[in-house]
């Protein structure tokens, strides 16, 4: 499973966070009740145990009777848990006592109880005080249990998590993960344009709701997108139109240009008409003044003609007259 920063993610981390403190409060409690019990027990079996020896040992304490007082003390001494046991007579004097080397180091265990318990109980003859019993207990064997009880609760509870941590991830894979990377693969689909894709969910739950959701989104956008698709048609149909109006009217425009063109070649024409006309008006007035020039001469020359044939004819006159005299 790809571990990624997702709720489900979060939720499971949580729940055995949640899970491992909750189990850990448990066991410190379940150990701790263990120990209060297993330390009663331990006092109780020294106070049963210190009262039997100092009812049945009173008249052989009185008696000074040590061989009886060994004998009781072998059979009690038995129990591991007694690392001493000692008779005293009235003046605290030791009559008799048994000890026994017990190895009660330090261990790795938090709930360590102290070595010993030591318990004295009075041995009464009517109600004459003639002597004492000294139990002295050891907690080893307390400890031993304890430290058993808290790595069988260790693994027990590693155990508990690991079988744990597999249900729920097996749970959320199943109804969390797969629906969701289904719901996910549904949408990445109708991202992409498949409006036919739907997603069936047979448990009634949240996220049933959110596939029923989105099957009625893709049903409302695959009406919409039919919609849409038979307004393109009407769409295209009414482009196809205006393209044939366009295509008349850039016909007539071409036309127009046409006979825009000609009018233009037309007027070009008129305009190298007109030029040639001005240049032939320029070139007549030029020959018109000219002429203008010698028609002034001859006019001069006329003149001066006219001057010499008055003055012929005055000398025709005179000389007419000199013919008729």
């Amino acid at each position: 499973m790809k571990i990624i920063k997702s709720l489900a993610v979060k939720f499971i981390t949580t729940f055995l966070i949640i899970l491992f403190i909750g189990q850990g409060i448990g066991l410190v409690l379940f150990v701790l009740s263990m120990r209060g019990h297993l330390v009663d027990s331990l006092n109780e079996k020294t106070a049963r145990t210190g009262g039997l020896l100092s009812v049945i040992t009173a008249e052989p304490i009185a008696q000074n009777n040590g061989t009886l007082l060994s004998s009781f003390l072998t059979a009690s001494f038995k129990d591991e848990d007694f690392i001493s046991i000692a008779f005293f007579d009235k003046n605290n004097k030791l009559l008799d006592e048994r000890r026994r080397f017990v190895d009660n180091s330090s261990r790795i265990n938090p709930f360590y109880v102290e070595p010993q318990f030591e318990n004295q109980f009075p041995v009464l003859l009517g109600r004459e005080e003639i002597g004492s019993i000294v139990i002295t207990s050891s907690s080893r064997s307390i400890n031993d249990k304890t430290l058993e009880l808290m790595i069988f609760a260790v693994i027990y509870q590693g155990i508990f998590l690991v079988v744990v941590t597999g249900l729920v991830i097996n749970f959320f894979n199943l109804n969390i993960r797969k629906p969701m990377s289904d719901f996910n693969f549904a949408v990445s689909k109708a991202g992409t344009g498949d409006l036919t894709v739907t997603m069936q969910l047979s448990d009634k739950h949240e996220l049933s709701l959110l596939a029923n959701g989105l099957n009625s989104m893709i049903a409302r956008l695959r009406n919409t997108m039919q919609k849409l698709h038979s307004m393109m048609n009407d769409v295209t149909m009414a482009i196809k139109q205006i393209n044939l109006v366009i295509g008349k009217v850039n016909e007539g425009t071409y036309k127009q240009l046409g006979a825009t063109e000609e009018v233009i070649t037309a007027l070009e024409n008129a305009d190298q008409t007109q030029r040639k006309i001005l240049e032939n008006t320029h070139n007549l007035a030029g020959f018109s003044e000219e002429n203008l020039s010698s028609l002034i001469e001859i006019k001069s020359n006329s003149e001066e003609i006219a001057d010499s044939s008055e003055q012929l004819f005055q000398a025709s006159s005179d000389a007419y007259s000199t013919i008729a005299e």
